[in-house]
């Protein structure tokens, strides 16, 4: 497992946050899992009540490193990593340092944590990336969903030093921010693949391999009615495939937008910029 840790300006220094302290909290908490492919970046932000991370379960490239959500822009700022290996897993955490501790804090899920230190609070949510990069990965926890991955999160912490009180509460999702936008995500991509169900499966039954035709493009058009070639599928639910351009790039491509080679002559639904225009097209090569 490689660690990498950005700070951002006028952050004071802490022992409880230095590059030290993080580096053997995220190892304590890996200790017992296979973490070979796995980067993980720590964001150490000067601002207030900010916390946020996420687990990309598919292989990434440095080339789609900065390939970001709204609310991570000041990863562009930061650049990336020295030494990111051609192909890697990544775990991304940001925590906003403006704050005291100990403080109680409340996640998106529903669990009221009571943390001593941030160390406490680092240990819970490495926990609780690396509980889907276990599931996803290597093949462990099957089935299990976002609670699960709350529960093992605190079981570790707790195990490892970094003792959690956690309580369940109630939480209203359209008063979290970032629960709610998830929630129109979540919602929107139900929609699509309702609308796009048979053709979404068509697309995933072809082998690794078959020619696609490329019918429309967030960028500048600059594929549209290019061939493409299907890698493979993403994983269940996903809208996206991982295809293969002419150039040799690598991306993972609405399935909306890709037809079968067979059916170039037939036209595809029309789709709607204005719903996709927030850069769901990742190049991963």
């Amino acid at each position: 497992m490689r660690v990498h840790v950005f700070k951002g300006r006028g952050l004071k220094s802490c022992r409880t946050h230095d590059d030290a302290a993080i580096r053997r909290t995220l190892r304590v908490i890996a200790a017992g899992s296979d973490t070979r492919e796995l980067t993980v970046v720590v964001y150490l932000l000067n601002r207030k009540s900010f916390w946020e991370a996420h687990a990309y379960t598919d292989h990434v490239t440095p080339a789609v490193f900065q390939h970001t959500g709204p609310s991570w822009n000041f990863v562009k700022r930061f650049g990336p990593p020295p030494g990111l290996r051609p192909r890697f897993r990544l775990i991304r955490m940001a925590f906003g340092m403006q704050q005291t501790f100990p403080r109680w804090v409340t996640d998106v899920y529903g669990w009221k944590l009571r943390c001593e230190s941030f160390l406490n609070l680092l240990a819970y949510t490495f926990g609780h990336e690396l509980h889907h990069y276990r599931r996803y990965v290597l093949g462990l926890h099957p089935g299990q969903g976002e609670q699960a991955a709350c529960r093992w999160a605190i079981q570790m912490a707790n195990q490892t030093g970094y003792g959690l009180e956690a309580i369940r509460v109630k939480i209203d999702p359209a008063t979290v921010p970032r629960c709610a936008e998830a929630l129109r995500r979540k919602k929107w991509i139900s929609a699509l693949c309702v609308k796009h169900k048979d053709h979404f499966e068509l697309l995933r039954s072809l082998p690794d391999g078959a020619p696609l035709i490329i019918t429309h493009d967030s960028g500048k058009s600059r594929h549209v009615g290019m061939p493409a070639f299907k890698i493979r599928n993403l994983k269940k639910g996903s809208y996206r495939m991982s295809v293969r351009t002419p150039d040799g790039k690598e991306w993972f491509w609405p399935m909306q937008w890709l037809l079968p080679a067979t059916l170039r002559e037939v036209t595809a639904a029309p789709v709607k910029k204005s719903r996709e225009r927030t850069g769901f097209l990742f190049a991963v090569k």
